[in-house]
């Protein structure tokens, strides 16, 4: 990789660093998340090797959402995209089956082709489409 892509990721690693740790403290970090969703997205613009995807899904309730995952960088992040709300970054967590995104407000975890996601109480069943 390049030094740009080197540096966005350097860039991006401490953003994501810093928001995880300002969320562990109970710290309402709005300018964090917008940092990160703008990292996200430039890191789909320099990420030319195919380990970029979007995927779509509808819920059991009828809810939908997209999911733009990002395998390029060392660890992987995915990007929540629900109706009339700004982009939901989630960074890869332990998983025992399947793989697990969770910024700690908002889990997705996704197998195969289904998709479970969590906030709060609320849990919805999904199937990419």
């Amino acid at each position: 990789r390049g030094l740009g892509v080197d540096l966005m990721s350097n860039v991006l690693s401490a953003v994501v660093l810093l928001y995880a740790g300002l969320m562990s403290v109970g710290v309402d970090a709005p300018e964090a998340e917008g940092a990160i969703v703008s990292a996200v997205a430039e890191s789909s613009d320099v990420a030319d090797d195919g380990e970029v995807m979007t995927e779509a899904y509808v819920c059991e309730d009828g809810t939908t959402f997209e999911a733009r995952f990002d395998n390029s960088w060392t660890y992987s992040i995915a990007v929540l995209m629900l109706k009339d709300q700004a982009e939901i970054p989630l960074i890869q967590a332990p998983s025992g089956s399947g793989v697990i995104y969770s910024n700690g407000d908002y889990t997705l975890h996704t197998k195969a082709d289904s998709a479970v996601l969590m906030r709060n109480d609320k849990t919805w069943l999904c199937k990419a489409k």
